[in-house]
Formats: C-alpha cells, sequence, structure tokens
C-alpha cells in the first residue's frame, strides 16, 4: 500500500511539473529560431538566422549555449551580436548603435532593447554574429528569441 501510494505522490509531482514546463517550451516557439555550430568570423559579421516577432515586447533575445573553435573544441567563450530589422526597403540595424556588436558570454541569456519600429508583432529580425577576437574564427550554437522577455 506505501508502495502504491508513493507511486502515485511521484506520479502526481512529474505530472504537475511537466505541465507547469509547458508554457515556458512553448512560449518562444513560434518567435524562436535555434542554430547549431554556425559559422562566424572573428572580423566581419555573418548571417545567422532570424526569428518573427508575436508579441509587441521591447526586447530581442539571444542565448549561446556553446561555442567552439574550427576544430570544434568547445573553448571559446564571447562572441559579438548585431541586430537588423526590415524598415520597408531593407534591413538596417534594430538596436541602437551602442548595442551593436554587443559582447555575448557563453551560457548567459542576454536581452537587447529594439528600436521602437522593430518591437511590434510580425517583425522580422534577423541575427548577426562575429567572434571576439579578429583572429579568431568559430562555431556557435544556440536561440535567437524574437519576443525576448
Amino acid at each position: 500500500m506505501n508502495r502504491l501510494k508513493n507511486l502515485l505522490v511521484t506520479g502526481m509531482v512529474v505530472g504537475l511539473f511537466a505541465s507547469s514546463m509547458i508554457p515556458q517550451v512553448f512560449a518562444y516557439s513560434e518567435s524562436s529560431a535555434s542554430f547549431t555550430k554556425a559559422y562566424i568570423e572573428g572580423d566581419d559579421y555573418c548571417y545567422i538566422t532570424a526569428a518573427n516577432k508575436t508579441s509587441n515586447d521591447k526586447y530581442v533575445g539571444l542565448y549561446i549555449s556553446q561555442m567552439y573553435d574550427i576544430n570544434n573544441k568547445a573553448k571559446y567563450t564571447y562572441s559579438r551580436a548585431w541586430f537588423k530589422g526590415w524598415n520597408q526597403s531593407s534591413y538596417v540595424t534594430a538596436t541602437n548603435q551602442d548595442d551593436v556588436g554587443k559582447k555575448i558570454t557563453k551560457g548567459t541569456m542576454t536581452y537587447v532593447k529594439l528600436k521602437s519600429a522593430f518591437q511590434h508583432k510580425g517583425k522580422t529580425i534577423k541575427y548577426f554574429a562575429k567572434g571576439n577576437r579578429p583572429d579568431l574564427d568559430a562555431k556557435i550554437t544556440g536561440v535567437l528569441y524574437a519576443d525576448g522577455k
């Protein structure tokens, strides 16, 4: 009887935990884009991915889970980011100029405020990246969250 009770309690706890995670897992599903071992140059920005905003959130979020050297060794910690948005004729910087080249730390969620023109539902945010040092090319893995926070 005690074993059955323990199984029921464990099942309920696991079920509650799993159901509480569903909104978090899918909260960014329409407005996120993941990338795996995307190549970046040390001295020039490379296009990585894009995601569409599904809300009027003021921020774009970026999480880099891993950074590799060109031989796939996970040893780098920093990269630089540049976010662009469509302005009816071309893609332009979607953040304040001070945030161009924002230093991104591996393993840390980074939020960058978008200019008001790019904070609206339906806007596409493009993510470009380069290495932290001009002499080091790299590969990065992570997720872009167009709806930020």
